[in-house]
């Protein structure tokens, strides 16, 4: 399974990378734990996050996928391959997401 991971995670990131160019990088609001922030569009969820100091965990590193999942817009989704939308709600600090992550991140 670890090897599996391992084989699949760069492809995946690749994508996403990819994926990310092809966005144009007009600045939309983004809604995270109830503070907008104003950001371009050509970003995941957890860059946004990181870069305004906002502790989402993550541990793509040691393979455990799923740490850094937030709720997005009333689903939860992985914060690493979602891409920011205009008007997008994210709650990532909550009871719900403690109980959900409990175990799983190194931050």
């Amino acid at each position: 399974m670890r090897i599996q991971m391992l084989l699949l995670k760069q492809p995946k990131r690749a994508w996403m990378k990819a994926r990310l160019a092809q966005i144009k990088p007009d600045v939309i609001s983004i809604q995270i734990n109830n503070k907008v922030y104003k950001e371009p569009a050509n970003q995941t969820v957890l860059q946004v996050a990181r870069k305004h100091g906002l502790k989402i965990p993550f541990n793509c590193q040691a393979g455990i996928c799923g740490a850094c999942e937030a709720i997005i817009d009333g689903k939860i989704q992985k914060s690493c391959y979602t891409v920011v939308e205009d008007k997008m709600h994210v709650v990532q600090k909550s009871a719900e997401m403690s109980n959900w992550r409990q175990n799983m991140s190194d931050e």
